[in-house]
C-alpha cells in the first residue's frame, strides 16, 4: 500500500465512522446532543457577561444600571442551563405545543372539508402530547438526525470500500489530462 496523505485517510476512513459514530450516539442517547446544545448557549451567555462586565469596567460606566441588570441576567441563564441542560428543549417543547393546539383549534373552526378538520384535531393532539411531554419534540429531531448520520456513514463506508476495489486497475485508463 502507498503512502497516504493525513487528508485522504481523514476522508477516506476516519470521516465517516464519525458519522457512524455521531449517529449511533443521537439515536440511542439524543438528550445527550440536547444538552451539549443548552451546555453551549450557558457558556455563550456567561461569556457575554463576562466581555460585557469588562467593557462597562474599561469604560468606567458603573451608572448604567440597565447594563448591569443585562449582566446578571446573562449569568442567571448562563448558570441555570448548566444545572438544568435539559431546560431549554422543554421550553421549546411545550411553546411549540401551545402554538399547535391554538392552531389546530382555529383550523377546525375554519377547516371546509372533513379531511381538513381530522388534520386539524391530529395537529391539536400533537399539541397537547407536547405540552404534557415536552422533551418528546427533541427526542425525535436528535433521531431523526441520528438516522440520518448513520445512513450517510455507513453509505460512505459502502462507497469508499467499492471505490478502493474499482480503484485497483485505475492504471489502465488514459487520462486526457495527461
Amino acid at each position: 500500500m502507498k503512502n497516504k496523505p493525513a487528508a485522504y485517510l481523514l476522508e477516506t476512513f476516519i470521516a465517516p465512522v464519525m458519522l457512524v459514530v455521531s449517529g449511533a450516539i443521537l439515536l440511542f442517547n439524543p438528550d445527550s446532543a440536547t444538552a451539549l446544545i443548552s451546555t453551549i448557549l450557558a457558556w455563550a451567555l456567561i461569556g457575554i457577561g463576562i466581555v460585557v462586565t469588562i467593557a462597562l469596567v474599561l469604560r468606567k460606566d458603573y451608572t448604567n444600571i440597565w447594563s448591569w441588570v443585562q449582566i446578571a441576567g446573562c449569568f442567571a441563564l448562563g448558570v441555570y442551563f448548566f444545572s438544568n441542560p435539559l431546560v431549554l428543549a422543554k421550553v421549546a417543547g411545550r411553546i411549540l405545543g401551545l402554538i399547535l393546539v391554538v392552531e389546530g383549534i382555529r383550523n377546525v373552526k375554519y377547516a371546509t372539508s372533513d379531511f381538513g378538520r381530522i388534520l386539524s384535531v391530529i395537529t391539536a393532539v400533537t399539541g397537547a402530547i407536547l405540552i404534557f411531554l415536552p422533551l418528546s419534540l427533541s427526542r425525535i429531531i436528535m433521531r431523526i438526525l441520528g438516522i440520518v448520520l448513520l445512513s450517510v456513514g455507513v453509505a460512505n463506508i459502502f462507497d469508499r470500500v467499492i471505490h478502493r476495489k474499482s480503484d485497483s486497475g485505475r492504471d489502465n485508463i488514459i487520462d486526457a489530462d495527461e
